[in-house]
């Protein structure tokens, strides 16, 4: 996708998160548009802020990140699933470039038991997650600049219990 002048100033054009090299040209894989508000997303989902006065892992940038390192190990239930949304609608906010429109959280039991309204989980991404059991928040947003709808799914991985085993991007593991 090739963006206009005036969309590169209204989203910007960065490193891809997690970053990756281009083996042909060398260097480093740009992302652009929709995909680099979604990618700063599950940056800011995916890095851990603590409590005040701690630094969180961002040294220079102690607000930045969200605090759902603290929902690894505890069952699903209806009350970690509202901390969840709280924390995320908390983490989005530090995304400036867009306004969060709605924010879900579905699990496979959505699917079985759909709302009269279904689902609004339209990638096949999303699906496939679910049908594996994970859970997932999914994030509506609209780019302040130019009112384009998008949405951001962030997936939470669970274990044989149900309780929460990691979530977002899950690096592969190295060694034995």
């Amino acid at each position: 996708m090739t963006l206009t002048t005036r969309q590169q100033e209204v989203i910007g054009v960065g490193m891809k998160f997690p970053v990756q090299f281009d083996d042909l040209y060398g260097g480093v894989v740009l992302s652009e548009g929709q995909q680099r508000i979604i990618e700063a997303l599950w940056l800011i989902l995916s890095t851990r802020m603590f409590p005040w006065p701690d630094a969180g892992e961002v040294v220079m940038h102690p607000e930045l990140g969200s605090q759902l390192y603290r929902i690894l190990h505890r069952p699903i239930n209806e009350m970690l699933r509202s901390e969840i949304l709280a924390w995320v609608i908390e983490a989005a906010r530090q995304e400036r470039r867009i306004t969060v429109l709605d924010i879900k959280f579905l699990s496979a039991l959505d699917l079985r038991y759909p709302s009269p309204t279904g689902p609004r989980v339209n990638t096949e991404t999303a699906y496939a997650l679910l049908e594996q059991g994970h859970e997932i928040v999914d994030i509506y947003f609209m780019i302040n600049k130019d009112q384009t709808p998008g949405n951001c799914v962030f997936p939470f991985y669970t274990d044989a219990d149900m309780n929460i085993a990691g979530y977002g991007y899950v690096y592969p593991r190295s060694g034995g």
